[in-house]
């Protein structure tokens, strides 16, 4: 590759791993004359996000990042989200322990408790979560979805009543979800329609499927299929008729319906 820099060489590096050509990469990335960070973590992360299929990256996406002359935070986030991918929370929470404080947070800390939470160690990513120092949107969704998922809607409630003003759709939704697998209807209801009021986020499908699918569980299937692909005038509705003199189910009746 004549008159190619280090930049370019990354780029059509990136290009062959994005289309799964990992022979490729590899080849040039042992041809480039020289080689950044970057280049050493986008081969990694190659390796990472081609293990589907057979194909067993890991082990060498690990020995890459042990020859790394010098590494960064993302060198450590990316190894530690591959041996989360592949099962290795050995590994995975070894390699943690080994990161500087200083690079831990969020990244790497988010990646070890998305892992924890995906195979149901809940305990695990509640450690990780309370030991980190700096903690973002994501680290504090991902373990509002964990509680709600655990059946543990309180303990979800908590952190996300101490997000304020950072919470996303995911969070919203999560919650929202939450309490309505637990049956806990009114409490749902009563989170979606402050989620429109306060204005902090857009009205996503996903949230309103979810109002619709709890009308369902809850005998109100005609109700639900009358809204479906109806979403502003589904919002607009729930939003005028839902009043604290109501409660429970009936709330769910009531401001869909009258």
């Amino acid at each position: 590759m004549p008159g190619k820099n280090i930049v370019s060489y990354t780029a059509m590096l990136s290009s062959y791993a994005n289309n799964g050509q990992i022979t490729k990469a590899r080849k040039l990335f042992d041809e480039m004359p020289q080689r950044t960070v970057a280049t050493w973590n986008a081969m990694i992360t190659a390796y990472i996000r081609n293990m589907s299929g057979g194909y067993e990256g890991i082990d060498e996406a690990y020995r890459l990042f042990l020859r790394m002359p010098v590494r960064n935070s993302l060198s450590h986030a990316v190894m530690i989200m591959g041996f989360v991918n592949a099962g290795k929370f050995d590994e995975a929470n070894r390699l943690y322990e080994g990161t500087p404080l200083n690079w831990r947070d969020p990244f790497c800390s988010n990646n070890l408790i998305n892992g924890y939470l995906r195979t149901g160690k809940l305990e695990e990513a509640v450690g990780v979560f309370e030991g980190m120092v700096e903690k973002n949107v994501v680290s504090w969704s991902s373990m509002v979805d964990g509680y709600c998922k655990n059946g543990s809607v309180s303990e979800a409630r908590k952190l996300f009543d101490m997000m304020e003003e950072s919470r996303n759709e995911f969070t919203w939704c999560a919650m929202i979800d939450g309490y309505m697998k637990a049956g806990h209807f009114e409490d749902g209801f009563q989170l979606f329609i402050r989620m429109r009021r306060e204005g902090q986020v857009g009205i996503e499908p996903t949230v309103v499927t979810v109002i619709l699918e709890s009308c369902g569980r809850i005998g109100y299937i005609t109700v639900s299929l009358e809204y479906v692909g109806k979403l502003n005038e589904f919002v607009e509705r729930m939003e005028e008729n839902f009043t604290n003199k109501y409660g429970g189910e009936k709330a769910a009746t009531v401001a869909l319906s009258e």
